[in-house]
């Protein structure tokens, strides 16, 4: 037996240049492994952009029709279920409050199992959670049970469900991506628009009981859907007959950015060292990691090395020091094949108890890990579709390089250590605790136009589920007779089917500004909204719904477009991590206050004009974020970013 190659500590400081400063910043000892040399191969998923996932756009379509359009119309079960629990119905508003908010506050949780697990097991355990908890509810004879079982348990399976469809139309597709995503959602506003006129003109006659127990079969139907979800097969990048060390205890390509006190021992557990260790943009991307292996003049021994880049993301570097030991010449071309998992390691995760075979079955199939995983709008408008030398490049079948050099550069490494945790049974494997991570720091408060983001979604989310939940009852206060009360929340979606597309419309052009386009919308809704409180006619209330319906669809579609665009695509999926629990917290707030407003004063009326207030504001907040991102940027210095590998 071969004795392994002993274990090399290398510590060293490295002086880097930044404006107008030099800085020595010392280096930890780096402790190379004492094992053998594996061999340089990146995985990257690549959408298939149409065959199956037509069927996959098609599955996400109806579960966002049955799900949102049971969130979204809840309302039209206030009064039945105010009238068998003997509260009053915005005591039964506090129900679809809860349901809106743990729906998002879920997300983070939701996107780290699928990032683990795959999205098709998620989805599965979020249908028939859902199933269960419309099931139980409907025999619930106590109201405090019934609004944790459907407000908490509802929404938390909703969200099981909601996450996997939003994010795997993303995955399978890159050049239809917009169109494919705006069919998707557009089941959400049909959804809306076709639940009331169900329930009330189809099963009008039913006891809420039974229509809850009729939703209990249709959630369980979902847990048959996405089944629908296959997990994609990763791409194997090999570049020639080379080989490398990595580090054991940074794994593949990981790197920092620190200061001089961070390097400190007594740093090691804190929280910073937290999201040093696991946030994705302290991972490089697979582009950049082959950029450092397929450059002849970096094949020198593996240890620690330095690069300074723009605080906006990472771009192009200038290394110091290659991460490779080359063993061999490396291929100037790049070649690709489907990756397969050897025998061996099925063996093994055939033993794993939390690894069935509906769930993650590729250890190289990792959705979260890219950046762009969130993203709803066109790539093709993203800079990673540019050239280094700044001209706009069109990725066709026929051009196979550069789509894959697209894909590269918006995918993080994945670690030797998830490969193996993905064989045994970890209680926080990497894969969970990354995505985590990655989508709850904080530090992105730093950043003014965030904070004003986060500030405009807030309200927003206070003042958009209150025209759903109570237009009903607001119909119901002027007189209106069940068929229109329900009719004026159809309406309010169908016209949010028309909003939606015309906003994918939108994201598929550059020249079109999404921020624009959300803040004149959500001033416009804000303005109908608050002039609606003082409408008494059934035409001017259908006017202000379709009026509605249109404007609110830009936050819903446009969201991620705009966070993208003042963040970077880099910082895509933290911003909208620590946004949907605001998000959250919003529903938590919204819904009760406007029923506090309505036993004040006695009126639904003003609940509709302190949901206009809010969504007025918000759209007045978005309007300097652009000014206040360019001040930002100029502020801004060029970071010390360390690799260890």
């Amino acid at each position: 037996m071969r004795n392994p190659p002993p274990t090399v500590r290398t510590t060293r400081s490295v002086s880097v240049a930044a404006p107008s400063v030099m800085r020595t910043i010392p280096t930890r000892s780096v402790i190379l492994p004492a094992t053998e040399d594996d061999v340089a191969e990146h995985y990257v998923v690549i959408p298939p952009d149409g065959g199956w996932g037509w069927v996959v756009v098609a599955v996400a379509f109806v579960c966002n029709f049955i799900i949102d359009g049971t969130t979204y119309t809840f309302g039209i079960f206030l009064t039945d279920i105010s009238k068998t629990f003997e509260v009053h119905p915005t005591k039964v508003a506090l129900v679809s409050s809860l349901l809106s908010g743990f729906y998002y506050f879920a997300g983070p949780l939701t996107c780290a199992l699928a990032n683990k697990f795959g999205f098709r097991c998620v989805g599965i355990m979020g249908g028939l959670f859902s199933a269960a908890t419309f099931l139980v509810s409907s025999f619930l004879e106590d109201f405090l049970a019934f609004l944790l079982v459907i407000g908490v348990c509802a929404g938390i399976a909703f969200n099981m469900v909601y996450t996997p469809c939003m994010l795997v139309v993303g995955f399978y597709f890159e050049k239809w991506r917009a169109l494919a995503t705006a069919i998707s959602v557009t089941g959400t506003a049909i959804g809306i628009m076709a639940f009331p006129l169900v329930m009330e003109q189809l099963l009008g006659n039913l006891h809420w009981r039974t229509k809850f127990q009729i939703l209990s079969a249709t959630c369980g139907l979902l847990a048959v859907l996405v089944i629908a979800f296959r997990p994609l097969k990763a791409t194997k990048i090999i570049g020639g007959d080379k080989k490398v060390t990595f580090n054991d205890s940074d794994s593949i390509g990981s790197f920092h950015v620190e200061d001089e006190e961070e390097v400190s021992e007594e740093n090691t557990f804190s929280i910073k060292r937290i999201f040093q260790d696991f946030h994705n943009r302290f991972f490089p991307t697979v582009e950049e990691v082959a950029i450092g292996s397929h450059d002849p003049s970096r094949r020198q021994t593996g240890e620690t090395f330095l690069a300074i880049l723009p605080d906006d993301g990472v771009s192009e570097f200038s290394f110091t020091r290659s991460c490779f030991r080359v063993s061999a010449s490396v291929a100037p071309s790049t070649v690709m094949a489907q990756a397969e998992v050897e025998p061996e390691v099925e063996k093994k995760k055939s033993k794993c108890c939390s690894c069935p075979r509906l769930c993650q079955d590729k250890n190289f199939n990792r959705p979260l890990y890219r950046d762009d995983i969130f993203y709803a709008g066109s790539v093709y408008t993203l800079r990673q579709f540019d050239k280094r030398d700044g001209s706009k490049i069109t990725i066709t079948s026929n051009n196979p390089s550069r789509k894959l050099s697209y894909h590269m550069s918006v995918s993080r490494v994945i670690t030797q250590k998830d490969i193996e945790e993905s064989r045994e049974c970890q209680c926080c494997p990497e894969a969970f605790v990354r995505v985590l991570v990655t989508m709850l720091d904080y530090r992105l408060f730093k950043q003014l136009a965030f904070v004003m983001l986060t500030a405009s979604g807030f309200l927003t989310m206070i003042g958009l589920y209150i025209p759903f939940v109570f237009i009903v009852e607001r119909g119901y206060e002027l007189g209106f007779g069940p068929t229109q009360a329900t009719l004026l929340l159809s309406a309010m979606g169908g016209a949010n089917v028309v909003g939606r597309v015309a906003c994918g419309i939108v994201s598929i052009f550059p020249k079109m500004d999404a921020l624009v386009v959300s803040w004149v919308t959500l001033v416009l809704g804000g303005l109908i909204t608050v002039a609606s409180g003082f409408i008494q006619n059934f035409s001017g209330q259908l006017f202000f719904v379709s009026i509605f319906g249109i404007c609110v669809a830009s936050f819903t579609t446009l969201r991620t477009v705009v966070l993208a665009n003042m963040l970077g695509l880099d910082n895509l999926t933290n911003a909208f991590g620590i946004t949907i629990l605001f998000y959250g917290l919003a529903s938590f707030v919204g819904i009760p206050l406007s029923g506090y407003i309505q036993n004040v004063s006695g009126s639904y009326g003003n609940c509709f004009v302190f949901a206009g207030s809010a969504l007025f504001l918000s759209g007045i907040l978005l309007i300097p974020i652009n000014k206040v991102s360019e001040w930002e940027s100029k502020k801004k210095k060029p970071r010390v970013v360390q690799f260890r590998v």
